[in-house]
């Protein structure tokens, strides 16, 4: 698995899209300092999800988005995306596993957010994460480093550099299994003492809920005797109304013939209406066709009229466009003369380059040649001395493991010699920890018998004042829902006064004239004069607001002024704005002289219209003028009857709203479609109405809220003082669990006392005999370290000798191969430059082929402007025959348009005949609905009834009113004076019962059902607790195993590569705590060549960098990660020991991908793949690809 490619788009100095690909091995990434190099590190580590901007050389996220220079915008968004190939099945997810490769990206935008991708797919944070992780990989390992992480991991605690280990090892997925495993235990735990808790309460419950419900079920077997009486009650008086409206409906079905018959007459008279209203429509039709015909011919004169003075517009403009073609093609033919000449001088540029590179290349084969040969002697002398080392390290080796076993041999008889006396003592202390352990259980047993007294008194307390409790908090829910009706009855008022309010402040109702004319006054733009409308200044009883209305018509929507001045400009007004018509009414208008009237006994008389209306004063006279005339009576008849006998000279009103005037004109009929809110007067007594009723709503609910405050104020009295009981009683309970738990640890403590003391003796025994042995092992010890140190000295001698002649190969074949890589280098720049020479000569001949297609296009639209002039002067001779011939047909028409004019004006009168024929048959059709409307009153009132009766029986018992009625029928005999005294004993027994709490019943099995629930809730969280204490035993034996492996396994490569990287000296990791290997830390003691054992802070740059990268390669070894990232960590080092690190690094790279970052030419002899970092726009990093042993890296 490696990884394949790196996309970045935008992120820090890559403005510009690029591209980095990689195949197995080492590639190194070289280039000056601040090009952008240690970027590309960042962008792996920001897409592997790192979270501190900080880690990543920034102080926020935003750093990291191209920030522009001064020729370049920045950029909206950064995006980074790593490809890694050949996975084999290593992701655990479900949807990945199939995949051999996939696509990890991350996206950040300068607004803040931020997105993870998968194969291009948005993902969670914890997803990248974890794919990374099943790969082995995080951006806090050692797969990335940069040269402080060198000194952050020599300086860490022992703790944090464990870490690592516990990576390679493989055991930080079984730590963060233990960890939720820890956390679950501890939830579990809450969990059962709430159980514990919870139940306690259910069981005290159910001991109080048990008598309310005996109570409840006495009073539901009198409930059901009392609702079968009220039934059968309900079923006598139905059967009795059901007989008296069958009645009604036949007398009904009568009078509904005789009006049928009277319609039928009307019918036929109106049908003749309706043939003569149909031929005057058919003439009107007829003439609206002409006039339509007759208007065509006017818009086809000036349509022709108009298409001649486009086709001379078309001539000129035509001409103008020939003329700039012209000038257009003179200039496309001097470009292509100057593209020509520029193409010429690239092409002699491109040879000489070509000159150039073949140079380049015959030095570069000789300089190849040489390196090789250096190389081949460099391997041989290299291969006798790693055999000398390797033999050396074998011997070091040994004699350190003789040393380390020798000194753990005598610091074991130190240990014995302690143990002996320690166990002395402990006996001493175990006799008298027996003697507390006695003492104390009688003290915890004593302590046990009084909390147990306390807690039967508390919970005998807490049941009395939870029944208080429970009383008051049903007043204060009784009060509580007294407030949200009301509430809810306030909330309904105001909906309906907000929308009267709003329909009165939009003016909704009036006509668009008055309207506007409002609507501009509420703006703060009223014209002067305007008084208000008049139907703002009158008020009236609601009885008589339809009688005003009718006698206003649409003068109730009149403005009043302050004289025709004001009304001349509100019409001007109106025009200039097409904004509607209005009518305006002076506030002094013209007197008709007064206006007198006595009813003289006439029958039906209510009064003056005058007189049943108030307004201002200031308005007195303009009401005078609209209703001063205008008489109010009971009904239609009445007004007919004053009008038949001149009894009256103006205009009558009923109370209903027709209308009599003094022609003998009636008006009357139902409301056609009432505007919401009512009429206009209806709809400001209504506004008034709703607020004194909210004002009335707002009042009961401040007492009632009042009262609920106090409820609270006594319940929380009681809450308090109930919570102090129950306080008092955990507390007590607690006490007793405490002194329980006492008891039986005292009891257990006494048990291990004994054990321990059998133990002691047992142990001292073995204790001597491990002594003896001690000793002869410390004597074989001495004697095959002395025979190991002669071996390592004379070694030693061997490999110094060799090291100075490889030294000296090494140093040429470093000079040549920087040679070298500076020849390859310079030769893929001028590749380069010859590769952009040819995409220039490639662009010039592109561009010529475009101006000769431009040249084409010219010509041809100069042949389209002399067609499109030829054409236009063809249209103006045909448009001018047309309009010869449309004047003829427009007299023609206008003709015929005038005779069909005189016909409909026949048609009118006709109409008007017979719709006096049809107002006669209507009178005496009113008169017999009048008669069947009294009998269809008396009928519905019936029916009413009936239905109040069989919705009673629905919602007050449940019951069809057909069951019902059956049920009264199926009495053998009735009594319904004795059923309503019986219902009356029954209700008296159900008050006497008291107050009830007709939930007890079912609360009582509810409880019941929740404590069996509760009993299994605890018994399966018992057995939970029980398996996770299993599984954290098994995950810590696993981590110990995996740990203690892993641990030998790094400890041992770490003693060898060191002193393969500093040819020499001594290091060694060591467990901080080795007896307890779980929460063990990880030191590492290092001596270099030379040097006496001391502090890691005291070691040189280069040795610090040495061990850090032994302490790397020893967990490579064990557990190589699929890619490591290293940045500039060989800067501390000198050329040996570059040597020996690339050495390292070329060995571990058949298993591990390695990218390097890097100034050292020795360095990048050991990649075989090298990228160059360049600026050559100022703040753009770009990448330049060199050829490295017959590889080529693009760019």
């Amino acid at each position: 698995m490696y990884i394949k490619r790196l996309d970045l788009v935008g992120f820090k100095s890559f403005g510009d899209e690029a591209q980095v690909t990689l195949e197995p091995g080492i590639t190194a990434i070289v280039g000056p300092n601040g090009c952008g190099k240690s970027n590309i590190v960042d962008a792996i580590r920001w897409v592997l999800g790192e979270q501190s901007a900080r880690t990543l050389r920034g102080k926020r996220m935003e750093d990291f988005i191209f920030n522009g220079t001064q020729n370049r915008r920045s950029s909206g968004m950064a995006e980074a995306n790593v490809l890694i190939t050949d996975l084999d099945g290593r992701i655990t997810n479900a949807a990945l596993r199939e995949y051999s490769e996939i696509s990890l990206g991350r996206r950040l935008y300068r607004s803040g957010e931020s997105e993870y991708l998968i194969n291009k797919t948005p993902v969670r944070l914890k997803d990248v994460v974890d794919a990374f992780l099943d790969l082995g990989v995080s951006s806090s390992g050692l797969a990335l480093m940069e040269q402080a992480d060198i000194y952050e991991l020599l300086q860490a605690k022992p703790e944090e550099r464990r870490s690592y280990i516990d990576g390679a090892a493989g055991v930080l997925k079984y730590k963060h299994r233990k960890e939720e495993a820890l956390r679950k235990m501890e939830d579990t735990q809450q969990n059962l003492q709430r159980v514990g808790d919870i139940l306690g309460e259910v069981k005290r419950q159910m001991n109080s809920l048990s008598r309310q419900a005996r109570k409840a079920e006495t009073y539901r077997n009198l409930q059901q005797e009392l609702l079968r009486l009220e039934m059968l009650i309900l079923g006598c008086e139905y059967v009795t109304v059901r007989g008296s409206a069958e009645e009604s409906a036949r007398s009904c079905a009568a009078l509904r013939a005789r009006m049928e018959e009277i319609s039928a007459r009307k019918e036929a008279a109106e049908n003749r209406v309706g043939q003569a209203k149909m031929s005057l429509l058919d003439r009107e039709k007829t003439l609206s066709v002409l006039r339509l015909e007759f208007q065509e011919v006017v818009s086809a004169l000036d349509r022709a009229r108009s298409r001649l003075d486009v086709a001379r517009e078309q001539i000129v403009s035509r001409g103008k466009e020939l003329e700039r073609l012209e000038e257009e093609l003179g200039e496309l033919s001097e470009r292509g003369v100057r593209l020509e000449q520029t193409r010429v001088r690239r092409r002699q540029e491109r040879g000489e380059l070509l000159g150039q590179l073949e140079a380049l290349e015959e030095r570069r084969v000789a300089v190849d040649g040489e390196m090789t040969r250096l190389q081949a002697q460099s391997r041989l002398l290299a291969q006798g001395l790693e055999e000398k080392k390797t033999a050396y390290i074998d011997l070091h080796s040994r004699l350190s493991q003789g040393r380390t076993q020798r000194e753990s041999l005598l610091s074991r008889q130190e240990d014995f010699a302690g143990r002996s006396q320690r166990l002395l003592q402990e006996e001493g202390r175990i006799r008298e920890g027996e003697r507390e352990s006695t003492r104390l259980l009688q003290v915890g047993s004593d302590r046990l018998r009084a909390s147990e007294e306390c807690v039967l008194s508390l919970g005998r307390e807490q049941a009395v004042f939870q029944d208080r409790l429970r009383e008051k908090m049903v007043e204060v829910q009784e009060t509580e829902n007294g407030i949200q009706e009301r509430r809810g009855q306030l909330q309904g008022v105001l909906s309906q006064l907000q929308t009267l309010r709003d329909l009165q402040r939009n003016y909704e109702g009036f006509a668009r004239g008055v309207r506007s004319l409002l609507v501009q006054e509420g703006s703060g733009l009223a014209l002067p004069g305007l008084k208000g409308v008049v139907a703002e200044v009158l008020e009236t009883s609601p009885r008589f607001e339809k009688a005003v209305e009718a006698a206003l018509g649409e003068k109730l929507q009149c403005l009043l002024v302050d004289g025709h001045e004001t009304a001349l400009r509100a019409i001007s007004f109106l025009k200039d704005r097409t904004g509607g018509r209005g009518g305006f009414l002076p506030m002094q208008p013209k007197s008709n002289g007064s206006f007198a009237y006595s009813p003289n006994g006439d029958r039906g008389i209510v009064g003056m219209a005058l007189d049943l209306v108030r307004c201002p004063e200031e308005f007195r006279a303009a009401v005078y003028s609209l209703l001063g005339e205008v008489l109010v009576v009971e009904t239609l008849q009445d007004a007919l009857d004053l009008w038949q006998r001149h009894a009256f000279p103006g205009t009558l009103v009923t109370l209903e709203g027709d209308v009599v005037d003094p022609t003998g004109l009636v008006i009357g009929g139902g409301d056609q479609g009432q505007s919401e809110g009512g009429t206009l007067l209806a709809r400001r007594r209504r506004i008034q109405e709703l607020d004194s009723e909210a004002v009335a709503l707002r009042e009961e609910i401040r007492g009632l809220e009042g009262r609920r405050e106090a409820l609270l104020r006594e319940l929380e009295d009681l809450q308090k003082e109930q919570q102090r009981i129950a306080a008092l009683l955990r507390e007590s309970e607690i006490e007793r669990v405490n002194c329980r738990r006492d008891v039986e640890q005292q009891e257990g403590e006494i048990r291990r006392w004994t054990e321990r003391r059998r133990a002691l003796g047992y142990e001292r025994g073995m204790l001597a005999e491990e002594e003896a042995r001690l000793r002869e092992e410390v004597a074989k010890q001495e004697e095959l370290c002395a025979l190991l140190e002669h071996q390592c000295l004379r070694v030693e001698e061997e490999i110094r000798c060799g090291q100075g002649d490889l030294e000296d190969r090494n140093r040429k074949s470093a000079e040549i191969s920087a040679a070298l890589t500076e020849l390859r280098v310079e030769i893929g720049a001028l590749r380069e430059k010859e590769q952009g020479l040819s995409t220039t000569l490639r662009d010039l001949t592109g561009e010529q082929e475009n101006l000769e297609a431009a040249r084409e296009k010219l010509r041809a639209r100069q042949s389209e402007a002399r067609q499109g002039i030829q054409m236009a002067r063809e249209t103006i001779d045909e448009g001018e025959r047309s309009l010869q011939d449309l004047s003829a047909l427009k007299d023609q028409r206008s003709a015929s348009l005038q005779e069909m004019e005189e016909s409909l004006q026949t048609g009118r009168a006709q109409f008007e005949e017979l719709e006096v024929a049809v107002k006669e048959a209507n009178l005496e059709l009113d008169q017999a609905r009048e008669t069947f409307s009294r009998a269809e009153i008396q009928w519905t009132e019936e029916r009413v009834t009936l239905r109040h009766l069989e919705d009673r029986g629905v919602s007050s018992y449940g019951r069809p009113i057909a069951e019902i009625v059956h049920l009264f029928q199926s009495q053998p005999e009735v009594d319904v004076g004795g059923w309503k005294q019986r219902a009356g004993e029954v209700k008296d027994s159900m008050q006497r019962l008291g107050e009830i709490n007709m939930t007890a019943l079912q609360e009582f099995e509810e409880l019941k059902e929740r404590h069996r629930f509760l009993d299994s809730q605890r018994e399966d969280l018992e057995k939970s607790l029980g398996d996770l204490h299993e599984t954290i035993r098994k995950i810590n034996l696993t981590i110990r195993e995996k740990f203690t492996t892993s641990f030998e396994q790094i400890k041992n490569n770490f003693e060898k590569v060191f002193i393969r990287l500093f040819g020499g000296g001594e290091a060694t990791l060591v467990l901080t705590n080795p007896a307890e290997p779980l929460e063990s830390g990880v030191d590492i003691i290092a001596q270099p060549p030379g040097k006496k054992l001391q502090n890691l802070a005291l070691l040189s740059a280069g040795e610090k960098a040495l061990t850090a990268l032994s302490f790397l390669f020893a967990i490579f070894l064990v557990n190589p990660s699929p890619f490591c990232i290293l940045d500039e960590v060989d800067a501390p080092l000198d050329e040996a020991n570059v040597l020996r690190f690339g050495e390292m690094v070329r060995e571990i790279s058949s298993r591990t991908q390695f990218l390097i970052i890097t100034h050292n030419k020795r360095t990048m002899t050991i990649a075989d793949r090298l990228y160059g970092v360049t600026m050559e726009e100022e703040g753009i990093s770009q990448l330049v690809s060199v050829i490295l042993n017959g590889h080529q890296v693009p760019s």
